[in-house]
């Protein structure tokens, strides 16, 4: 569970913006955070100390990724923003440019799914992969009563799985919203699992999910 938090509190700070951050272990129940530089102490406390917003968003068809990464590249050149900038607000800026040009429909947004290694407590960035996913979303975290993981002895070899237990509204939205990803257009079908405006994963649904389980792979 430490490990977790610290892997989150480091996905916060790097969309923060906070050049080379220190994050680390200290015992059993202390992480140390050490950001160098930083102007806005108070902000930093409170982006730390948020809970973690959870949703699900269907990711969009309408542009093959080659196009979209030109799109994000042409807003980059156009507001004159660095490639290296991958905070959401930045986002927020490449998104908005390109729905007021026409090169994204006005129902969708820009997000990343952002790869990044650890070494000796500094973040870096590893890669990132763009995704069109709808701009507002109708699955939150706090439809979910209970996920956990386990390994999967079905087949001849096991995979660790996520399984979900939606509410009975969730149960309803993520019904609505696996029938919507297999809808052909919609194709390959896949919905955005988003934690702090951060793209995690984006796995495929292969069927409609109506009694409110899932299993994620």
């Amino acid at each position: 569970l430490l490990q977790q938090a610290i892997n989150t509190i480091r996905n916060r700070i790097d969309q923060f913006g906070v050049a080379e951050p220190n994050i680390f272990r200290q015992g059993d129940r202390r992480v140390v955070v050490q950001m160098p530089g930083l102007q806005d102490p108070a902000r930093a406390k409170q982006l730390i100390g948020n809970t973690a917003q959870l949703d699900f968003r269907l990711v969009s068809a309408e542009l093959p990724q080659d196009q979209l990464d030109k799109v994000i590249a042409d807003a980059r050149t156009a507001l004159k923003l660095e490639k290296d900038d991958t905070k959401p607000e930045t986002l927020q800026k490449i998104s908005q440019w390109a729905r007021d040009g026409s090169k994204i429909s006005k129902n969708v947004t820009i997000m990343l799914d952002r790869k990044m290694s650890s070494e000796g407590g500094v973040s870096k960035l590893v890669s990132s992969r763009a995704y069109l996913v709808e701009a507002t979303s109708k699955l939150t975290g706090d439809m979910i009563e209970t996920a956990m993981e386990h390994a999967d002895q079905a087949g001849l070899v096991p995979q660790y799985v996520v399984s979900l237990n939606f509410n009975p509204q969730g149960t309803k939205v993520f019904g609505d919203l696996t029938k919507q990803a297999r809808e052909q257009q919609n194709a390959p079908h896949q919905i955005a699992i988003i934690l702090d405006e951060n793209i995690t994963s984006a796995p495929v649904v292969n069927e409609p999910i109506l009694g409110g389980r899932a299993q994620i792979t």
